[in-house]
């Protein structure tokens, strides 16, 4: 197993059409929501443990949490779209960042000269400096994602029960954040109320307490962590928002029910 490289937050949008002819891009994953559409070339795209063929019209998005590795048998035209998480709505940033299944489909010739449309203009608009440009290239990206959700199937209505921006607003931010050292007093005061209301608040909107919500996050992404790649214990820890080791090998056997050597060992046995 490799190690994982992290890409950092973005703090602005970055559109292109890029030609790789990189025979493998190792495991990585971002601070940031990245879309991909596929014009050309072939291989393989693992997205977290799963594995999906490369082929023109494969179309991806990104969450947070998604750690990926791509495969090439040929050169890969493809277009690229890399966005802040704090840039699209919040509702649309529930969508994504709750969406349980990986987040790739495959366009038909039909819906990929749409999609292909789209990002042109969004090629186009990048590089203007018109007064209108940002607000164009906003409602374009919103437009692709709508495209990919509606492509999913993605109900809306089935993401989410209550749309109450203070819970959505409460929500990203875990979301966005849970890598740092975070905990329930931290997200109270950042929505101005104190730790007791708080946790009624979010136990009563989301149907579990704060920490229950931040816990099972951490663990979710030490979980991918620990069965792809070789990062040290204490590395992992780090990077899911624990100070103590402890801490995090007391939730992680809480919650799988093994030591995450044991759960390492058992997927390389597999």
């Amino acid at each position: 197993m490799d190690n994982i490289t992290l890409f950092e937050h973005r703090t602005d949008v970055n559109i292109k059409y890029r030609e790789s002819q990189n025979k493998q891009i190792e495991k990585h994953w971002h601070r940031f929501i990245e879309i991909e559409i596929l014009t050309s070339g072939s291989g393989t795209h693992r997205i977290n443990e799963n594995s999906y063929p490369i082929r023109r019209g494969e179309m991806h998005l990104l969450k947070l949490t998604d750690i990926h590795e791509l495969f090439f048998d040929e050169n890969c035209g493809l277009y690229l779209i890399q966005i802040p998480t704090t840039y699209l709505p919040p509702e649309m940033n529930l969508l994504i960042l709750n969406c349980p299944k990986d987040m790739i489909v495959y366009l038909d010739e039909a819906e990929l000269c749409q999609v292909e449309h789209l990002c042109k203009i969004l090629i186009e608009q990048n590089q203007n400096a018109a007064p209108y440009s940002p607000d164009i290239i906003k409602s374009t990206i919103i437009t692709v994602c709508l495209l990919l959700f509606q492509k999913l199937n993605i109900n809306k209505q089935d993401t989410h029960k209550n749309g109450e921006s203070r819970i959505n607003d409460i929500i990203i931010f875990i979301q966005n954040n849970f890598q740092k050292s975070l905990n329930v007093s931290k997200i109270a005061e950042r929505f101005y109320m104190n730790s007791e209301y708080f946790s009624r608040y979010f136990k009563k909107h989301m149907g579990v307490g704060p920490r229950e919500y931040l816990v099972a996050l951490r663990m979710e992404h030490a979980k991918k962590l620990v069965r792809q790649s070789s990062l040290k214990i204490l590395d992992i820890s780090e990077a899911c928002g624990y100070s103590s080791v402890t801490a995090f090998l007391r939730d992680f056997r809480q919650k799988y029910n093994c030591t995450p050597t044991q759960m390492r060992e058992k997927k390389s046995n597999s």
